[in-house]
């Protein structure tokens, strides 16, 4: 069995397996790409008489919805999130969205309010569902995670191409580290042949000037959707696939 991998290097063959396992999650991962905020869309649900204790969903704006839990009721004191949402320039086809609201003057992501996310910090989305903001079920803040790394080391610093992020070349083919904080670089002494060393450099740097508390990685789990109204399957918590050993990763 071939796992569509693509966007999910830090999920481990089990998670991933239940993801491909779940009948509204797999019919978008048989597409070119996963686009979970189709998940998410109000209009296509039955939610007359729907209700999941600890769960609760908040209206966005062009028709989108978030899960959130109880403590981000608490937390949101009435604020009201909204839907910001990327269009491919060309098409005009909806490439991502997110939930954002107002804060202290500016748009902040729904997820890092909840989080309390500080500059510089990475709110992971553990299920990869970014609807899906139950913080204490489904948000990990990651930022100077080791294990977490796999996921950021494929993204590219500008300019950087073939290097990891924190990451750039010096003389004599080494590498070294560089973090920039509040408009300023801080690079490493040290230079190294191997730039997994310049990364871990960077983690640790990271970590260092953002004083970054790292959350505890919340289990792998899946929000409850209501029926659609079309009768396609929607998700069915709880239940896990039996994953054997010939699942094959691709990456």
């Amino acid at each position: 069995m071939e796992l569509y991998r693509d966007g999910f290097a830090d999920l481990s063959d089990a998670e991933l397996a239940r993801l491909h396992a779940e009948p509204a999650v797999a019919a978008h991962l048989s597409a070119a790409d996963f686009r979970p905020h189709e998940l998410f869309l109000f209009d296509d649900y039955e939610w007359s008489g729907f209700y999941v204790p600890g769960q609760f969903t908040l209206m966005l704006t062009q028709g989108f919805f978030t899960f959130v839990g109880t403590r981000d009721m608490e937390t949101l004191a009435g604020r009201k999130p909204s839907a910001n949402v990327w269009r491919h320039e060309g098409t005009g086809e909806i490439i991502k969205v997110r939930a954002v609201l107002h804060h202290a003057d500016k748009r902040v992501y729904l997820h890092s309010f909840l989080i309390g996310a500080q500059g510089g910090d990475i709110t992971d989305h553990v299920n990869r569902l970014a609807l899906d903001n139950r913080s204490e079920e489904n948000l990990w803040n990651t930022t100077s995670s080791a294990n977490n790394s796999n996921r950021i080391q494929v993204r590219r610093a500008p300019g950087c191409v073939g290097l990891k992020v924190g990451v750039e070349k010096r003389a004599g083919g080494m590498y070294g580290g560089v973090v920039k904080y509040k408009g300023i670089n801080y690079r490493s002494e040290e230079t190294w042949a191997d730039q997994n060393k310049a990364h871990d450099w960077y983690f640790t740097k990271h970590a260092e000037l953002h004083k970054t508390v790292e959350t505890k990685r919340p289990a792998f789990n899946l929000p409850v959707f209501p029926p659609r109204k079309d009768g396609k399957p929607t998700i069915i918590p709880g239940v896990t696939p039996a994953v054997t050993s010939d699942i094959c990763a691709t990456f």
